[in-house]
């Protein structure tokens, strides 16, 4: 017998899979009031909801994926692969680099924000904030302190 949740989670990955197929790639300033994850509990509904505001695309994050912000600045996450829209909801398998700052960021401040933070911790998390951090950085086209 097949278990009721593996087949609730494989029609949600083909729907969405069906709506990245048939809808264009968001572009950057579009904004989603909506998320749509292949796992129904991500972090970044979660934020959102915590938030109370949309997320906003912010570009190309390197050349095959889009980064997304809480429209605050406080929480950053990157998609990759299929990706799609309807309306104000956003559709995508699940972010695959987030970061939250815990706090609201403006763009103005970003740069010391990403310094103070991007030192210390293992190498293995200091690989990982230094590929989100500085990413985000380079989206923006701010210059690093």
């Amino acid at each position: 017998m097949i278990n009721p949740k593996i087949l609730e989670q494989k029609q949600r990955e083909d729907f969405i899979e069906v709506v990245c197929l048939n809808t264009p790639l968001p572009k950057k300033g579009d904004r989603f009031t909506k998320v749509f994850f292949s796992s129904p509990s991500s972090s970044v509904e979660e934020k959102m909801k915590e938030c109370g505001q949309p997320i906003v695309c912010l570009g190309n994050f390197g050349d095959f994926s889009l980064l997304f912000r809480i429209e605050d600045g406080s929480y950053y996450f990157v998609l990759s692969g299929k990706i799609g829209f309807i309306d104000e909801t956003l559709f995508a398998y699940n972010p695959e680099l987030k970061y939250d700052f815990g706090h609201p960021v403006k763009e103005s401040d970003l740069a010391e924000e990403v310094s103070k933070r991007v030192r210390g911790g293992g190498p293995f998390g200091y690989a990982y904030k230094k590929a989100i951090l500085y990413g985000i950085l380079d989206t923006l086209g701010i210059e690093r302190i």
